[in-house]
């Protein structure tokens, strides 16, 4: 199935994108299959590379954790039930996706991480929250 960014008043199959040109003067201009020279704020390359397209939704297992950034720094974990994955190859938790709609600026995600329950090796104190480590899939 194709993709189409919208541009404008004009929805572009990016199929049909030859080439991008990145001018200097912050201009990018899309050279499309039949020739045509559309020009462009810059912001249009995060569109053109999928950076915001979700190509699908990637369900996952239990325990397993993000630990994610406010933008003023400050860190904090969820729980994560499915991620997305990205037309640009990146991938990102689903529920970070849906927290960063309701937020203030920008969540950023750090890392994933599971929450090895049955290691009961791992201490966990009030003052400073469970202690997580990764697990290892055979596969």
């Amino acid at each position: 199935m194709s993709r189409f960014i919208i541009l404008e008043d004009r929805m572009i199959n990016v199929d049909h994108i030859v080439e991008v040109v990145d001018h200097d003067d912050g201009v990018v201009t899309i050279c499309l299959t039949n020739g045509e020279m559309i020009p462009a704020g810059s912001e249009v390359c995060d569109k053109i590379l999928g950076c915001d397209h979700a190509v699908s939704v990637i369900p996952c297992g239990p325990n397993l954790w993000a630990r994610m950034t406010y933008p003023n720094g400050k860190t904090f974990r969820i729980a994560v039930d499915n991620l997305i994955l990205k037309a640009d190859g990146t991938y990102y938790p689903l529920e970070a996706e849906l927290l960063e709609d309701s937020s203030e600026g920008a969540l950023r995600f750090v890392e994933l991480f599971s929450n090895d329950e049955e290691d009961e090796s791992i201490s966990r104190t009030e003052e400073n929250g469970p202690r997580f480590k990764v697990r290892h899939s055979s596969r």
